[in-house]
């Protein structure tokens, strides 16, 4: 495993290039980034690569490696039933293993659930994936990011307890959840539900919450009060809506590390 930059919210950047050519722009410009000490991952969103064939894939995770020294490698293959761009019938489960097994990743995102947004549980076949993978990836060392997302609403606090513990039921080491806000409330209510559900969960797994957008901004900075261990900056295009970029990001959380004290969240205040 690589070393984290030791900030208590951890930067994460991600690739987003379509070709082979272009992931390996996108990851020398973030290595030459005035701020790449304070990134912790570089994530490899597959489902954006459009151009790259599953059989190029170990060699470019291989480059990925060379290019970004010191850094956690993530893989994201996002469906277009959670907001992303690989397709339904696409080899999701085949191409996952494919790169947990390469040997070049230190974690794996992997969707509860990638048949829409019915409320409910997952599909029988999502729940038989996911074990797969997740399976895999602790038989490897590699961490899983259990992850749901709503790019359309933050639904009642019940709901979002509800999604909270199915991410927690999965097994996985990391639990993300991320909404779309309507209003200052909703991005309000997420921040304390997360840490609430962190506090009653005893620190047992590592958290990303966000809400998305440009009203939700706020909330991936907002990381030392909330709980979210974990924040997604971009350098150049965002992977999703209301990132900031890295450079001003990192500075805000600097500031905001200094001015706390550089207390992290597990010695911080009680809600």
């Amino acid at each position: 495993m690589r070393k984290d930059s030791g900030m208590a919210v951890k930067i994460c950047v991600a690739i987003t290039g379509r070709e082979e050519t272009e992931i390996y722009r996108q990851a020398e410009a973030i290595a030459a980034e005035r701020a790449f000490p304070e990134v912790s991952v570089v994530e490899l969103r597959y489902d954006l690569a459009s151009e790259l064939p599953a059989a190029r894939l170990l060699p470019v995770l291989s480059g990925l490696r060379i290019r970004l020294p010191g850094k956690l490698l993530l893989f994201t293959i996002r469906t277009a039933a959670q907001g992303g761009a690989f397709p339904a019938d696409g080899e999701y489960e085949n191409c996952n293993l494919l790169a947990i097994r390469s040997g070049c990743i230190d974690m794996v995102d992997v969707e509860l659930r990638r048949e829409g947004y019915a409320e409910g549980r997952p599909s029988a076949a999502d729940r038989s994936s996911t074990a797969h993978i997740l399976s895999e990836a602790r038989d490897r060392n590699v961490r899983s990011i259990a992850s749901y997302h709503d790019f359309a609403r933050t639904p009642e606090d019940e709901v979002l307890r509800n999604i909270f513990t199915e991410l927690r039921e999965s097994g996985a080491d990391i639990l993300k959840a991320a909404y779309m806000p309507e209003c200052e409330e909703d991005v309000l209510r997420l921040m304390l539900e997360m840490r609430r559900f962190r506090e009653a969960d005893r620190n047992r797994h590592e958290y990303i919450a966000m809400s998305m957008g440009r009203l939700g901004s706020v909330s991936r900075l907002a990381g030392m009060l909330s709980g979210s261990d974990y924040s997604f900056m971009a350098v150049g295009a965002g992977s999703a809506p209301g990132q900031l970029s890295l450079g001003e990001g990192a500075e805000m959380l600097r500031i905001l590390e200094e001015n706390r004290g550089g207390m992290p969240f597990r010695q911080g205040y009680r809600i």
